[in-house]
């Protein structure tokens, strides 16, 4: 049962650490163009991770997805544009939530008065 914990938590632990890493390349190859293929060949490796978890398990792929949007941002978007579309991204996941929360909890009074 541990070994079956384990596997899941690398699954959930892995993309996490590689899309980290991919954005944190995104951001250092602006100012060391050596870097720029590297950064793109990590954000494949992610965007084909990301793409095999939306297939498998559409909330697995959730947070890998926002990381290859994020470096895709920084690697293909010049300089202060960067930022500024990275903060309506941010803005957009905020209101996205909050619109997701807001529809859990119509539906579920809506199931509660249902069974009532």
């Amino acid at each position: 049962m541990e070994d079956l914990a384990l596997i899941v938590s690398l699954m959930l632990f892995i993309p996490i650490v590689l899309g980290l890493a991919t954005i944190t390349f995104s951001i250092v190859q602006r100012s060391k163009p050596k870097l720029r293929v590297f950064a793109i060949v990590l954000a494949s490796i992610l965007g084909a991770v990301t793409l095999l978890a939306l297939i498998q398990y559409p909330p697995l792929g959730a947070v890998p997805l926002f990381e290859v949007v994020i470096s895709a941002v920084f690697l293909f978007v010049k300089s202060r544009k960067a930022i500024v579309i990275f903060a309506y991204i941010i803005l957009g996941l905020v209101a996205a939530a909050v619109l997701l929360m807001v529809i859990q909890e119509i539906v579920s009074r809506l199931t509660a008065v249902a069974v009532s």
